[in-house]
């Protein structure tokens, strides 16, 4: 007799209702009415319901604060699957487990409670996606398979009130497996898996592609540099987002010649860029497969909280002067404890400090900020929108003409005051950077090369003040 995979779900028990037999003589009997008509419908074998299905409804609920995803690929291990999803019971909750090469038996994939798994309906399903059923009990969840490929699929979440501080309705979590095929290069072509959307949409998955982005130390080969460009072209062209730190392994292969490589990749497109926290591929523990297993966080864009700050160039600093002239030290208490020598130091530090700080203007921080705006670039930005406004009002050669003047100033303006910030950083950042007494200028070539002959050449007081720390040197009889 064959014996059940214990991974594998037990199915339902059918169980035979039987109807007592009616009373002729009670016409409510042989006639129930409709609410137990209706819960009688089918006669003989059915399976059985040990409880009524919980109706949630999934309207007006707020967006996901923290979606956290895993990545995987199982090699088709159902020893890999097993120490995967209970590395993730035991750690924070885990919303949705995108698995790439899941174990099978006979069509079914393996289940874990507190988990609903998703799949392409053939016999052997390369991609799988687990959605936790806390999570779906509160979004409602659309999984839809393309029909050129079974190695690929997504999942669409719906959040009527926005996701991740947005207005959009919905999301969209892709998983791959673009396996090297041989009339084509891989089994998900970078169209089905970079998708042209106007919503969040994040793609991860094993692509089987090397590229110096996600790997900058590894020496491509000439089949490796052909392979990667269309996907990597396609996401630069459609706004995508390389979320792989760079040079961070995703695969460890068993044998020996070959090399570690980051071929499991995430790419998020300009929606859901800033949704996206981290990805993390050392966090988990190994499961036995050569991949390692990643998290990926999602959460809403933290808001712009920056504190005002001094803006020390329109300080009034001849009046300062005179106050600080002025200011007297308080007296150090006598015998001071260690504490209270803190305490007086740094009272004393916060009178001048406070002082100063008053007298000079704050700057109010913002995302839209720019280091290098000043007050005449305001003037200007005033100057072209009102000559823009009277131009489209009167509609005149004139004003036109105006308009036109005005913004040739604005632009030409905004140009001039970033030359002179950049010209000024690098005049702070380079133009005065001294090592033992020794300045270092900018180079003319080669900066890096310049600088490092620099540190192997030490000047004469350097080694002046090295020689009494440094052995006597042997001399050659």
């Amino acid at each position: 007799m064959a014996t059940r995979h214990p991974l594998l779900p037990t199915p339902l028990q059918p169980r035979p209702i039987i109807f007592p037999p009616p009373d002729p003589s009670s016409k409510a009997e042989r006639f129930p009415p409709p609410a137990a008509r209706d819960s009688f419908k089918t006669l003989g074998l059915v399976p059985e319901m040990i409880t009524k299905p919980h109706s949630t409804s999934r309207h007006g609920l707020a967006p996901p604060t923290n979606l956290t995803l895993v990545q995987h690929n199982s090699l088709s291990c159902w020893d890999v699957f097993l120490y995967l999803f209970s590395s993730l019971a035991e750690g924070p909750p885990t919303h949705i487990v995108l698995l790439q090469d899941p174990p099978s038996s006979k069509g079914f994939l393996p289940s874990f409670s507190r988990f609903k798994f998703f799949a392409p309906h053939v016999a052997k399903p390369r991609v799988a996606c687990y959605a936790s059923l806390r999570f779906l009990q509160k979004f409602a969840v659309l999984p839809f398979f393309p029909q050129e490929t079974d190695d690929f699929m997504v999942l669409d979440v719906f959040t009527p009130k926005g996701c991740f501080s947005t207005n959009f309705p919905r999301f969209r979590i892709g998983n791959s497996y673009a396996i090297p095929l041989s009339p084509h290069p891989h089994a998900v072509s970078p169209k089905s898996s970079l998708q042209v959307l106007d919503y969040p949409y994040l793609v991860t998955g094993d692509f089987n592609i090397h590229n110096a982005a996600s790997d900058p130390s590894r020496l491509l080969s000439a089949k490796e540099q052909n392979e990667s460009p269309p996907y990597f072209d396609r996401a630069t062209d459609l706004g995508f987002t390389l979320h792989n730190t760079p040079g961070v392994y995703t695969r460890f292969p068993f044998t020996g010649p070959h090399r570690p490589s980051a071929i499991d990749l995430a790419f998020a497109n300009p929606h859901m860029f800033p949704a996206f926290r981290y990805w993390d591929a050392s966090s988990l523990p190994s499961t036995g497969s050569d991949h390692a297993p990643i998290i990926i966080s999602l959460r809403p864009p933290a808001p712009h909280n920056d504190k005002p700050r001094p803006h020390w160039q329109d300080a009034d600093w001849p009046a300062l002067t005179d106050i600080l002239k002025n200011w007297q030290i308080p007296p150090p208490p006598n015998t001071p404890s260690p504490s209270q020598l803190d305490h007086w130091f740094s009272s004393a530090l916060s009178d001048p400090t406070t002082t100063i700080e008053d007298s000079t203007p704050h700057s109010r921080p913002s995302p839209r900020s720019r280091a290098w705006w000043t007050p005449l670039l305001t003037a200007l930005r005033k100057e072209f929108t009102k000559a823009t406004r009277r131009a489209k009002k009167l509609q005149t050669p004139a004003s036109y003409t105006t308009a036109r003047q005005s913004k040739l100033r604005y632009f030409k303006a905004i140009k001039t005051a970033k030359a002179s910030y950049w010209a000024d950083f690098l005049a702070k950042s380079l133009s005065e950077q001294h090592l033992g007494g020794q300045t270092i200028g900018r180079a003319k070539k080669d900066p890096q090369i310049s600088h490092s002959t620099r540190y192997l050449r030490p000047s004469n007081s350097q080694r002046r003040t090295l020689e009494p720390l440094l052995p006597p040197q042997r001399t050659s009889a």
